[in-house]
């Protein structure tokens, strides 16, 4: 197995120390220096370097991760431990800086024993993650389930004989790791949610196996940390399956950033249908428009064509020039006060004449239009633009409209 297979491990910040140097039966209750110093091997700063203020970090199996404030403003001093955890169990001790970073793990593994005069309650805080581990040969699979977590998960393995964490991040569970650990060396498994809840598991003594290809194979983070988020499932992990997400917080991705991931991204594809369905609603209307501008309900009126229906045609009028009888259109301005009186040339308004009589019948006849149903010709009175200065002469009464027919006698 190759080293770009396996999850690197995490780097270093700061190294610390204990007096005693080693802490294999330590008396509850009882006092421990910690020495602690702001450069690694061979006084060189780590990239970045670590940050004031440092954590104790204490994991002990069925509680949460106990952190101590150690309240130092200098990367480098000491801190006075008075160890108050429950005797008769094996505790994984480590330091962290203010943004996280790793001091290490020390080794080996510290033991508590009873001591005098030591009535004090725990400082452990009970799990809050259900968790069930199986697995635990050398360079076997483990496979993890948290059944009562929010994801994205986070998984530490802390094994003191490494003398350092391995992070890794998932999206989902169950999960599964390749435990690069020797077979007899112990290890603790370190879990915590997106939404703040935490468990530490083990301990646990890897197991003999004939598989020894992972051992030494990963590689260590230079600098930074590692913000890999593999998608979870139960198939061996490899770093090509899976997805690098930067990270800002002191474990890789921020549980902010990963739920704002996970909430985004289901509500940007909302918002793509819902702007393709936007989009086809619109191009539909405008084929819709196009479409109604080509095809009018109603065809336009082409005088050219004729009335297929009435059999129309239309008369032409013209209102200056002759009439249909060779003269001119008759002067209308200077009509008679009587309607029915009837003027003709050489001859005064006369009512009741056998003349004017005749007259009107023959206006009659030539208003009157002899095919009116087809609509053929109307007859008018001829003009005489000689009538039209000084005193008026008139050939006959104005045209009457066709409806009009005045009873015998009645023209005055």
């Amino acid at each position: 197995m190759s080293a770009s297979t396996l999850p690197p491990w995490d780097s270093i910040a700061f190294t610390f120390g204990t007096e005693p140097a080693v802490l294999t039966s330590v008396q509850r209750c009882s006092n421990v220096t910690v020495d602690y110093y702001g450069t690694i091997a061979t006084n060189q700063i780590a990239n970045p370097p670590p940050t004031a203020p440092y954590n104790i970090v204490v994991y002990a199996g069925g509680s949460q991760p106990l952190l101590i404030p150690v309240n130092n403003t200098a990367t480098s001093g000491q801190y006075r431990w008075r160890v108050d955890l429950p005797a008769g169990q094996t505790y994984a001790v480590s330091m962290m800086d203010a943004r996280g970073y790793s001091g290490g793990i020390l080794a080996p593994n510290m033991r508590v024993i009873a001591g005098t005069n030591c009535n004090v309650a725990s400082p452990l805080k009970p799990a809050t993650l259900d968790v069930v581990v199986s697995g635990n040969s050398q360079c076997g699979q483990t496979i993890v389930s948290v059944n009562n977590g929010t994801a994205p998960y986070t998984i530490q393995i802390v094994s003191a004989n490494n003398g350092q964490q391995k992070t890794i991040h998932f999206a989902t569970s169950p999960f599964a790791i390749t435990l690069d650990v020797s077979a007899g060396v112990e290890y603790f498994l370190s879990l915590s949610d997106s939404a703040g809840h935490s468990s530490v598991e083990g301990l646990y003594v890897a197991a003999a196996s004939s598989e020894n290809g992972c051992l030494g194979a990963a590689a260590t983070v230079s600098s930074g940390m590692v913000s890999t988020l593999y998608p979870g499932g139960t198939s061996a992990l490899s770093t090509a399956t899976a997805s690098a997400v930067p990270g800002s917080g002191p474990n890789g991705l921020a549980s902010g950033a990963i739920i704002g991931i996970a909430v985004a991204v289901p509500l940007v594809a909302i918002v793509l249908v819902l702007l393709g369905l936007w989009f086809c609603y619109k191009r539909n209307r405008r084929q819709r428009k196009r479409n109604a501008a080509e095809k009018p309900d109603i065809d336009p009126y082409d005088p050219a064509e004729p009335d297929v229906q009435g059999g129309y045609t239309p008369v032409p009028t013209s209102y200056f020039g002759s009439g249909p009888n060779g003269g001119s259109y008759q002067d209308l301005s200077q009509r008679p006060a009587d309607r029915h009186t009837v003027i003709s040339e050489g001859a005064t308004s006369s009512s009741g004449a056998g003349a004017s009589s005749m007259g009107v019948s023959e206006k009659r006849r030539n208003l009157l239009n002899p095919d009116s149903h087809g609509l053929g010709p109307i007859a008018s009175e001829p003009f005489s633009p000689s009538g039209a200065g000084g005193q008026a002469s008139h050939s006959g009464m104005p045209p009457l409209p066709p409806a009009y027919s005045p009873s015998p006698g009645h023209a005055s």
